[in-house]
């Protein structure tokens, strides 16, 4: 039998701090920048579809953090602020699951974002 993914809004937002966690471990320790930026995708992706199921909202199988945050738009305006950011990490997601011929990002790059990424989880706390 096939898992499903949970309905319960607070198993997302635990996942969201492990992979936050493990993110900031990563940028830390000099550790490779590139996982943690997809491990900061993953976390906001997951905080996301938490404060969806938090509202009701049923899950897709999106990753693309931008189509997310069109939806998120719907139910506050003022989230559209977050679209470049969500850009941005929605490339780190591609750039870490396929070989493109694209530069990996650098760390201090990648701690910005980071720290751009906690602002908007915090924005998202139910």
């Amino acid at each position: 039998m096939a898992a499903r993914e949970s309905l319960l809004p607070d198993d997302w937002f635990a996942r969201v701090k492990a992979d936050l966690s493990a993110a900031e471990i990563l940028l830390t320790n000099k550790g490779d920048p590139q996982v943690a930026a997809a491990l900061i995708q993953q976390g906001v992706e997951k905080h996301l579809k938490g404060w969806f199921l938090s509202k009701g909202w049923r899950l897709a199988k999106v990753h693309d953090l931008q189509r997310l945050l069109d939806d998120a738009v719907v139910h506050d305006k003022k989230l559209a602020r977050h679209y470049r950011l969500c850009e941005r990490l929605t490339a780190f997601y591609f750039v870490d699951r396929c070989p493109f011929t694209v530069k990996p990002p650098d760390p201090v790059s990648v701690k910005d974002i980071f720290a751009e990424a906690l602002k908007f989880v915090d924005e998202l706390r139910p």
